[in-house]
């Protein structure tokens, strides 16, 4: 059994957290920060390491996510290497243990928000766990990650559970983009899954987008570009599109999803949720609004990625038709006007831009 020793306040270490999401305002920052130093003043025991998966996953059930951070913080505070140096091979179990944690925890999607509260609140011990180990947490992690993808090559039209997004994730949050034995695989992953998967239900188009911003955030300093992201966007673009339309006839009832039908005057919310993720509702309105609002700011975004390149206007040719064919008598104010920039933006890149030909040189006359 794991060990538990009382200390005193005194000797609590408090500090700050990383957020997980970039998107999180800073009021529920604050908010994530007093839920962590209340949890900390109110549990003073010092936890050992445990000696296998059932002694963490026992510590650590049915306890708040703030909690179960307070608990991972100490067990790597009283069992640190600068304390003992034999501690290495434990430390890093713990990582994998908590790796295990994580998906054990996605089994149960009626409740999506607890699997990103934890998330959120274990981030920065995955890190400490990280930092002690590298190389270790680097194979464990691909190891997983590699697994979750062997189980998707089983059924590759469906999306899988949410446990990958938060694999995918933490990939993202503790290595950069130098890591391409790491990170490689997982754009891999992220675009097979984009390619093969159907788009069926609400979970499946926030499940997709949520890749799609994934692999933005991991391209987000090489500038990358993504033919699966484009082209996912542009398929959320076409089910957008009312059944009259010439340019893209329907070919099936899911064709038409996210056609706005009735006027809307302004979104109050223009995100996504987490609960959209496991979400088994019907398309309404406001969620309609909302996909098209995220996808278009992702082309764009895109869009600010390729610009520079002769082929750009190419690449979007596809959107530019898409967009064209919005009913956008039915869009926000705002949205409408952004929708209208870009149109500008992507005709002005067909105007502007100068194509230098491949030709052959013109062969010399030979002289006599």
């Amino acid at each position: 059994m794991i060990k538990k020793v009382q200390i005193s306040k005194t000797n609590l270490i408090n500090r700050s957290i990383m957020g997980y999401s970039e998107t999180e305002s800073l009021n529920e920052d604050f908010k994530e920060i007093k839920l962590l130093d209340k949890a900390r003043g109110e549990s003073q025991s010092m936890y050992g390491l445990p000696e296998n998966y059932e002694q963490l996953r026992e510590l650590l059930q049915d306890k708040p996510s703030h909690d179960q951070s307070v608990i991972i913080e100490r067990m790597i505070q009283c069992n640190h290497l600068s304390l003992q140096k034999e501690n290495m091979i434990e430390v890093s179990s713990l990582f994998e243990y908590l790796l295990r944690h994580l998906s054990d925890i996605c089994c149960d999607l009626k409740d999506c928000k607890k699997c990103f509260d934890v998330f959120t609140c274990l981030t920065p011990q995955f890190f400490d766990l990280a930092m002690l180990n590298p190389e270790r947490a680097h194979i464990s992690l691909l190891d997983v990650i590699q697994e979750k993808q062997t189980e998707y090559r089983k059924d590759t039209s469906r999306f899988p559970g949410i446990d990958v997004i938060l694999y995918l994730n933490l990939s993202y949050q503790l290595f950069t983009e130098k890591e391409l034995q790491l990170l490689t695989p997982n754009l891999v992953f992220m675009e097979q899954m984009l390619t093969t998967c159907q788009v069926k239900t609400r979970a499946d188009v926030a499940y997709g987008l949520f890749l799609v911003t994934l692999i933005a955030q991991y391209t987000s300093l090489s500038k990358g570009y993504s033919p699966a992201c484009v082209m996912f966007l542009n398929g959320i673009l076409r089910i957008a599109i009312p059944k009259n339309s010439k340019q893209f006839p329907s070919s099936n009832k899911f064709s038409c999803s996210l056609v706005l039908t009735e006027p809307v005057d302004s979104m109050d919310n223009d995100k996504l949720d987490i609960k959209d993720l496991t979400d088994a509702k019907d398309f309404d309105q406001s969620f309609r609004g909302k996909v098209i609002n995220v996808s278009l700011g992702l082309l764009i975004y895109f869009h600010s990625c390729c610009e520079s390149l002769p082929s750009c206007f190419e690449i979007f040719e596809r959107t530019l038709v898409s967009l064209k064919q919005l009913p956008v008598m039915y869009y926000p104010k705002e949205l409408n006007e952004t929708i209208s920039k870009f149109i500008h933006d992507l005709e002005q890149s067909n105007k502007n831009r100068i194509l230098k030909f491949i030709i052959m040189d013109t062969e010399l006359d030979k002289t006599i």
